[in-house]
């Protein structure tokens, strides 16, 4: 198979016609078939962003509206002749830059070891047998078993579903769940409705389904979009949240800091004079460092961490490097909650699986109290699902 046979139209081919193009089978490929098709095709995975670099870093704190406003506290301190004041003032922005750059430096470090850790990973049918292989080694005849709450892998052809519903909104914006079966199509049939195939960075709502992998990369569908696009990583929700707030806090220091100088003047104060106050109220009105969350003696988070933890269907595994199997998402809550050295074990009664109209997962677990109810919400859903 060659690079020509992914500009077929997948959805318009009966099952064996699939194959057939494929040279694959319902056995699956062969591992002498994956090591020529991988240099055929390359690993399944697009192009990533240019990471920042170490400078890049420690010169985006300067960017920061709090720090800015300090910098123009030290050249005033400066200019009114308060050298001790603007040294200072410096060695307060130097040791917020610093922090700031450690900070980022460790996080970005810390998503980098995060997703080697997740290591998404995708079941096939390879020499007649299931395995698990990580996302990035799926390739073209492939066949792929996808599950509710799977992520789908590349670009398929299903060849059975039973029940099967994916969720499509990050390719199509179609919210709801979407129908799929294995039906030859029509041509003229558009993308929206290809019931047939499967996407890749799509989801599986609900029931089971087998596929063969017709696409990879960037020979999918969103790796299509990647490339008609210039795609810009966005900040996380949290990082805006906090360069939104530090921006109002310095408007808020500016405009004090201008109503005291203007009061000032009119009642006949020196400029110089005041030029320091102002300066000084500046320094003043930015906030202090935060406090240290200790798990432990929060009472109502050490009660979240254990609900994450024990609705939860993922596990850490240790071999020669830390790995989170399963939901990464529940991955996190429950290294989460190792981190805060909570253990508490009940064994498992029954579960409710997550679906997209209950948009939360529950279990009952057996505890000193008797049975007892445990329910994570999805991070997007409301809390009234729940009531």
């Amino acid at each position: 198979m060659d690079n020509k046979g992914l500009n077929e139209k997948w959805y318009t081919f009966d099952v064996e016609s699939v194959f057939q193009r494929l040279q694959s089978g319902r056995s699956g490929l062969k591992s002498e078939d994956v090591k020529n098709r991988l240099l055929t095709f390359g690993f399944n995975e697009l192009p990533e962003k240019k990471r920042i670099s170490p400078l890049g870093i420690f010169l985006s704190q300067f960017k920061n509206y709090l720090v800015l406003i300090l910098i123009g506290a030290a050249i005033i301190s400066a200019f009114t002749g308060e050298e001790t004041n603007a040294f200072v003032i410096l060695f307060i922005i130097l040791f917020i830059s610093v922090l700031g750059f450690v900070q980022e430096y460790r996080a970005e470090r810390a998503m980098e070891a995060l997703k080697k850790m997740v290591a998404f990973e995708a079941r096939v049918l390879r020499d007649g047998a299931a395995k698990k292989i990580p996302i990035k080694e799926p390739v073209p005849g492939d066949i792929i078993y996808i599950e509710a709450g799977d992520r789908i892998p590349a670009d398929a052809r299903l060849v059975e579903a039973i029940n099967l519903e994916t969720l499509e909104s990050s390719l199509t914006g179609e919210s709801h769940p979407v129908s799929k079966s294995t039906e030859a199509l029509r041509e003229d049939t558009p993308v929206a409705e290809w019931k047939n195939m499967v996407f890749m960075g799509t989801v599986a709502a609900r029931g089971n389904g087998i596929a063969a992998v017709a696409g990879t990369g960037k020979n999918t569908q969103i790796g299509s979009i990647a490339q008609m696009i210039q795609i810009e990583e966005e900040d996380p929700p949290l990082k805006i949240k906090f360069a939104k707030l530090a921006k109002q806090l310095a408007k808020i220091v500016l405009l004090a800091c201008l109503i005291i100088f203007i009061a000032g003047k009119l009642c006949g104060q020196d400029i110089l004079g005041m030029l320091v106050i102002a300066s000084a109220l500046a320094v003043a009105g930015i906030p202090k460092g935060g406090v240290k969350i200790q798990p432990l003696k929060d009472e109502h988070l050490a009660e979240l961490l254990k609900i994450g933890m024990l609705c939860n269907n993922s596990f850490i595994e240790h071999d020669g490097e830390w790995r989170i199997i399963g939901d990464p998402t529940e991955g996190a809550l429950l290294v989460a909650a190792k981190k805060a050295n909570i253990s508490e074990s009940h064994p498992r009664v029954t579960e409710l699986p997550f679906d997209s109209d209950r948009k939360l997962m529950s279990t009952l677990h057996t505890t000193p109290r008797g049975i007892t109810a445990f329910i994570l919400l999805e991070l997007s859903g409301s809390s009234e699902r729940a009531l």
